[in-house]
């Protein structure tokens, strides 16, 4: 199977994307959500799932920003207090969190006074299965290009976008 190659800049845009929704897709699985996850491309992926209690959904929410974050090397267990602060206190670290999408951005919100407490959930569930987490990142990352492929192999026949992995 032919992969396509992207840019550096779209690689590791990839990534986290990738990250993100394996984070989520995690996450939402320990709970016994369902969930469901796709990725369009460097850009776009959602993470589906059955619906949650607010502070499952505001966990999982955390688990996109922190997975990236932790498969980027920027958190460790023993660096995660000292960047929570960052995140939560400073605001450079506000302006990151501001850049996740929406529904995830009001999840964290609607659970802000339990933000330490989530966030913590998330990592210790990501960073218990960081084997996992990587792996399944590489994974998606391998069958969005090869959408990406096909895509451009066969522009008559394009896959249309859908919203969850089949």
């Amino acid at each position: 199977m032919k992969l396509i190659g992207l840019n550096k800049l779209d690689e590791e845009l990839l990534r986290s994307i990738c990250s993100h929704e394996a984070s989520h897709f995690l996450v939402a699985d320990v709970f016994g959500l369902s969930p469901k996850v796709f990725v369009a491309g460097p850009h776009s992926g959602i993470c589906r799932h059955s619906p949650g209690v607010a502070w499952q959904n505001g966990a999982i929410a955390w688990a996109g920003f922190i997975g990236a974050a932790l498969l980027a090397g920027e958190v460790s267990a023993a660096s995660f207090n000292d960047w929570l602060n960052t995140t939560l206190y400073s605001p450079d670290g506000m302006d990151k969190l501001r850049q996740c999408s929406e529904p995830d951005v009001l999840a964290i919100e609607a659970e802000a006074s339990r933000s330490r407490e989530l966030a913590r959930i998330a990592f210790t569930i990501l960073n218990d299965r960081y084997d996992t987490l990587k792996s399944f990142t590489f994974e998606l990352a391998d069958l969005s290009r090869e959408r990406f492929r096909f895509n451009q192999d066969h522009p008559d026949r394009a896959e249309k976008m859908c919203l969850l992995a089949q």
